[in-house]
């Protein structure tokens, strides 16, 4: 007796590559999209969940429906775009209908950036006329071998920023240092605003004007008008003099911050970093 019968179609999914490996990339900048392509090689139709690409550094374009007919293909965009110099590992993740989903795809890529970074200490206290210096590293990341060119910004007027270099040349693996020197001028000088009279110096100022009070009582009327106003005199003089005393007392000046900007350009990219540098002028 023959027996026959018919199967349960189901939906069969395959992916055309296992792996992408990207072309380094500069940082902020998007590689060309490279495609996988997803294909539904059973008897149904595939449902498609989602798909995704993790960490942030790879960005999906796909082209796939929600569901995709027997014999039907549909491509999946990727491209890198890495947010931070170095190298980066991810991956491409399509859930659908057909059993082993998740399929997963491996992503690779060199994201290509430079940093400064601090060799030394970022504050230095000088007294007015005097030199300030600070070291710096200009350092590669992802092998970046391009020129960065680097400027002073945020300097108060009366201070000049001399610079070791003002462009290096990265090789893609090794930093370069820079001695960043800050002439400053008499004009900086740390001038303090006015200060409030001490509390001694209000003490001279009273006990003078109180020690006149008991001879001015024992005077004949006529002669206390007269002695009234040498006293006056001479307590405004206590007062001058203390005020004088108080003002010429002098505090640092606030600490003023400045920037050494690095830049790169290219036709495809544009990348800009700085360090903050500290100086206090006495």
């Amino acid at each position: 007796m023959a027996i026959g019968g018919e199967g349960l179609a189901i939906p069969v999914a395959s992916v055309s590559i296992a792996g992408i490996t990207f072309p380094a990339t500069y940082v902020g900048s998007s590689s060309p999209s490279q495609s996988v392509t997803l294909t539904n090689g059973g008897g149904a139709a595939l449902e498609i969940a989602r798909i995704t690409a993790d960490p942030v550094d790879f960005a999906v374009h796909s082209s796939c429906p929600d569901s995709l007919l027997p014999g039907e293909s549909c491509e999946v965009g990727v491209a890198f775009v890495p947010m931070t110099g170095g190298t980066k590992a991810g991956v491409l993740t399509i859930e659908d209908s057909a059993a082993g989903s998740p399929r997963r795809v491996a992503l690779g890529g060199t994201g290509r950036d430079f940093d400064i970074v601090l060799a030394g200490p970022s504050v230095a206290t000088v007294n007015s006329g005097a030199t300030a210096t600070y070291m710096l590293n200009v350092q590669p990341a992802g092998g970046f071998d391009q020129d960065v060119a680097l400027r002073c910004v945020g300097l108060p007027a009366h201070a000049t920023c001399v610079l070791s270099r003002s462009q290096v040349a990265l090789n893609g693996n090794d930093p370069i240092s820079v001695v960043v020197t800050v002439e400053t001028d008499g004009e900086l000088i740390a001038a303090a605003p006015p200060l409030a009279p001490s509390r001694r110096a209000s003490a001279i100022v009273l006990l003078a004007m109180l020690s006149s009070v008991p001879g001015l009582l024992l005077l004949r009327r006529r002669d206390r008008a007269q002695d009234l106003r040498r006293s006056c005199s001479l307590a405004m003089a206590f007062l001058f003099f203390a005020l004088a005393g108080t003002a010429c007392v002098t505090e640092p000046k606030t600490p003023t911050y400045f920037q050494i900007v690095g830049n790169f350009t290219s036709d495809s990219a544009s990348l800009s970093h700085s360090s903050t540098l500290t100086l206090v002028v006495h």
